[in-house]
């Protein structure tokens, strides 16, 4: 479908996420576009050969190009990126680890001059300090690097230090993830970078053995920045000294997406100031919050006014064990925060058993007239066979949900209820689409251009406010009208 003449600006803001055609390949990746499709070995093998023989031609097209979803046979076909994206992506295989010749290879290709953005995902290789040496260097000299990823890179602490001291000054990366590296002795070093960095909108530090004063050093920074957009700090051990300082992150006018599961709870009253911070909240979009300890009734009170009232959440992912102590009666009432906050289009729950509580609760939220919710994942090893009916009942007859995530064989679907829950996903789905298509043409009846996807999603954004068929047909009335 046409979409008018859009200029290169308003294209790479607004064109479709979607995969063109690949490209013609160098003659090192020649073969992974064959007659078959290639296989991850395929590709992988072929990303290490273009390290160890400093082909940056094969990197720099590896870069743009992508293996799509497996077969069944586990054959991958070979797509390449948007052609307008301006950055590129390298992702490094995890295995085998790289060799010193291989680490060569690619930070030689990392510090070509160029004017294309990279994103380097070297998560799970053991990087010797000579690597994380050239690394901290190449953040200091180039503005090429726009994310980097080393989870699990077994760092030691001046590794850390030294990147993150390279961080302080870089222009360039906007996300830099450190999970799954020992970090306790090296918060004052990302402290300090928050603290001089103007330009990092995504830190992750989860599962990083941060104690209290590493976390409320790093809290107390990142309360400063009005740049971090997101920050990740679950399973760490944050005391009360580390709630305290989260308390005045969630103060911060640019902070959209806080992740802080399995993390102890603090004492009452640490909590409480917390939820009052989340309440009050303007600007925070996904939370991500649970842990195996139990809330008193309390701590429940003060979380569920703090999901109930916050104005700008649309998405909960939220452990479901916390709740658990809550039982008989008074458990109805420890899931009022987040039922009742209609504003949500996504919510992720996970819980070891999924139980008549939880289930009205969800079910409560499915049928308000008023509910966005278009997202939902349930992660549960356990559902009775009346409260998956239910569930099955109340999905069905929801007009905007969209996606489901569910291990549908662990929750124990039937052929005819994943059936039905398919039609109805479909359904939903083709609803939206039809508002978007329909604001498109009134759109360019009007004498404007408005690409089709930018008007899919202005449809579903008012569809989520009622049903995609009623918002169908107030468009059409007004393209009448037009």
């Amino acid at each position: 479908m046409s979409v008018g003449n859009t200029s290169p600006q308003s294209r790479r803001a607004f064109a479709p996420i979607d995969i063109s055609i690949p490209c013609a390949p160098p003659k090192s990746c020649a073969h992974l576009i064959p007659s078959t499709p290639c296989t991850r070995e395929a590709w992988h093998d072929t990303t290490l050969n273009c390290l160890h023989t400093d082909d940056h031609a094969g990197l720099d097209w590896l870069s743009r190009h992508r293996l799509g979803d497996a077969s069944p046979s586990g054959a991958r076909v070979v797509e390449a990126r948007m052609p307008w994206a301006r950055e590129i992506d390298l992702h490094v295989p995890a295995s085998p680890v790289l060799n010193r010749e291989a680490s060569i290879g690619l930070l030689r290709w990392l510090a070509i001059a160029g004017s294309n953005p990279v994103a380097v995902d070297l998560s799970g290789q053991q990087l010797e300090p000579a690597m994380t040496d050239a690394l901290a260097d190449i953040l200091k000299k180039t503005g090429r690097l726009t994310s980097l990823k080393l989870i699990n890179c077994r760092l030691t602490a001046p590794q850390i230090q030294n990147v993150c001291a390279a961080m302080a000054d870089n222009k360039s990366v906007l996300a830099l993830h450190l999970s799954a590296n020992s970090c306790s002795q090296s918060a004052s070093t990302i402290a300090l970078m928050l603290q001089q960095n103007s330009t990092l909108k995504t830190l992750a530090l989860e599962a990083c053995g941060l104690e209290e004063p590493g976390i409320e050093i790093i809290g107390r920074a990142a309360s400063n920045n009005r740049i971090l957009e997101e920050l990740h700090l679950s399973s760490n051990d944050w005391g009360d000294k580390g709630w305290s300082a989260m308390t005045t992150v969630l103060e911060s006018p640019a902070l959209l997406n806080l992740r802080m599961s399995l993390v102890d709870l603090p004492q009452e009253k640490v909590f409480a100031d917390f939820c009052q911070a989340l309440e009050n909240n303007t600007t925070l979009k996904r939370l991500t919050f649970g842990d195996s300890d139990e809330l008193s009734r309390a701590q429940a009170d003060c979380l569920n006014q703090a999901l109930e009232k916050n104005l700008s959440l649309d998405h909960l992912e939220m452990l479901y064990r916390p709740f658990t102590s809550l039982s008989g009666s008074s458990q109805g009432s420890a899931h009022s925060g987040w039922i009742n906050n209609c504003r949500l289009r996504s919510v992720s729950l996970v819980a070891l058993r999924f139980t008549e509580p939880e289930c009205d609760a969800l079910i409560s939220l499915l049928k308000h007239s008023g509910s966005r919710l278009t997202s939902l994942a349930l992660r549960a090893s356990y559902v009775t066979r009346d409260v998956r009916r239910s569930l099955v009942d109340a999905i069905t007859k929801n007009r905007n949900l969209k996606h489901l995530e569910v291990d549908r064989e662990t929750v124990g679907l039937s052929g005819d209820e994943s059936d039905a829950i398919d039609r109805a996903l479909a359904r939903n789905r083709r609803l939206h689409v039809a508002a978007g298509n329909a604001v498109h043409q009134l759109w360019n009846r009007s004498g404007l251009s408005l690409p089709t996807d930018m008007a899919i999603e202005l449809g579903e954004a008012f569809a989520d406010c009622t049903t995609g068929s009623t918002m169908t047909a107030v468009v059409e009335a007004l393209f009448i009208k037009v």
